[in-house]
């Protein structure tokens, strides 16, 4: 919800700046800027959602029956005796699923 939220606020941005810089944009009426917000909106539920299931799927999750947490970083995961795969496959880092993520949701 949140990251709906936030796309919402950059096309709200991006609307207002181009509202208050260009009077061509000014007398196309409030559609133009009506879109840019719901461009954001969209954009940013798509992200999110992607994220989450890249993320569920193709990056690994890994528990730690020593510590009894779930573990993200590779430092310590080398420390910890005892790791079971909760999730996922070894293919992308956290780093990398947000990145493709990023680029998956973008419109051009």
């Amino acid at each position: 919800m949140v990251s709906i939220l936030g796309g919402g606020l950059i096309g709200l941005t991006m609307a207002t700046v181009i509202f208050i810089e260009n009077s061509a944009c000014r007398a196309l009426g409030y559609t133009p800027f009506a879109k840019l917000v719901i461009l954001g909106l969209v954009s940013g539920g798509l992200g999110s959602l992607l994220d989450s299931l890249m993320g569920a799927t193709i990056q690994q999750t890994l528990y730690s029956k020593d510590t009894k947490r779930v573990l993200t970083d590779e430092v310590v995961v080398q420390t910890v005796k005892e790791v079971t795969v909760i999730a996922g496959r070894n293919w992308l880092s956290n780093n990398q699923v947000r990145t493709h993520s990023g680029q998956l949701s973008k419109e051009d």
